[in-house]
C-alpha cells in the first residue's frame, strides 16, 4: 500500500499502476486548493498532468528519488484570489522533471494535456473572469514554448466554466485538433462562430 500526505487544501495526486492493477508509486501536488483536469504518457514513458492551483500559498510538487520536490512559489498576487493553470511532467519511476504555474489577473487552468510522437508536448488552456473568456494552445519541447495560439471563445459566466473545458489531441502529421464550448461567439484567427442558444460546442483544427 502507498499513503501519501497532503500539504494542505485540495491536493493533486498521481499514481501509476503496472498490468495488474498495483499500485508503483504515487505522487501529489498541493497548496490550497488545488485540481486536476487531464493526465497524458509520452513515448519515452514521460507522465504530464494538468489543472489549477490557486494562488496565494506555496504549491509544492512532490517528487520520488533522485528527483527532488519542486516548490511553485504562492503565484501572482490577485485580490480577490483566483486560479492558475498547472503542468507537471514526470519520467517512468516517478521523479519530477518540471513543473510550471502560469497566472495573471484572470481565472486560468490547463484542461488538456497530449504528447506527440516526437516527444513534444500540447497544453490547452483557458481563462476568464466576468467578462472576456479565452482559450490558449501551446507546443512545448522539453521546457522550451515553441508556439502558442490564442481564440477568443466569448463570455465568462461563473458556474458554467467546467462544462466549457477545451480538450485536444493531436495527429501524426501533427495536426492539433481542440473541441470545448463558448458562450455568444468565439474567434479563432479569420474564422467566427456566432451562438444560437445559452452555450455551443466547437472543434477547431
Amino acid at each position: 500500500d502507498i499513503t501519501i500526505d497532503g500539504f494542505g487544501g485540495t491536493d493533486i495526486f498521481l499514481v501509476k499502476y503496472d498490468t495488474n492493477g498495483n499500485a508503483k508509486w504515487a505522487n501529489h501536488i498541493g497548496g490550497n486548493h488545488d485540481i486536476p483536469s487531464a493526465v497524458t504518457t509520452g513515448p519515452s514513458g514521460e507522465i504530464t498532468l494538468a489543472g489549477f492551483v490557486s494562488n496565494g500559498s506555496p504549491t509544492i510538487v512532490s517528487s520520488l528519488p533522485p528527483g527532488t520536490n519542486i516548490n511553485l512559489g504562492s503565484g501572482i498576487p490577485t485580490n480577490p484570489g483566483n486560479i492558475e493553470g498547472i503542468t507537471a511532467t514526470y519520467n517512468p519511476a516517478g521523479a519530477a522533471i518540471r513543473a510550471t504555474r502560469r497566472g495573471g489577473p484572470v481565472d486560468e487552468s490547463a484542461t488538456g494535456v497530449v504528447y506527440d510522437s516526437r516527444s513534444n508536448l500540447y497544453v490547452v488552456l483557458t481563462t476568464g473572469n466576468n467578462g472576456k473568456r479565452q482559450v490558449f494552445v501551446d507546443e512545448y519541447s522539453g521546457k522550451n514554448l515553441l508556439w502558442e495560439a490564442t481564440a477568443d471563445a466569448g463570455t465568462f459566466v461563473a458556474g458554467v466554466e467546467p462544462s466549457l473545458a477545451p480538450r485536444l489531441t493531436v495527429d501524426e502529421a501533427g495536426t492539433v485538433s481542440v473541441a470545448g464550448g463558448y458562450i455568444g461567439t468565439a474567434s479563432f484567427g479569420d474564422i467566427n462562430l456566432s451562438g444560437t442558444g445559452t452555450s455551443e460546442m466547437f472543434v477547431a483544427e
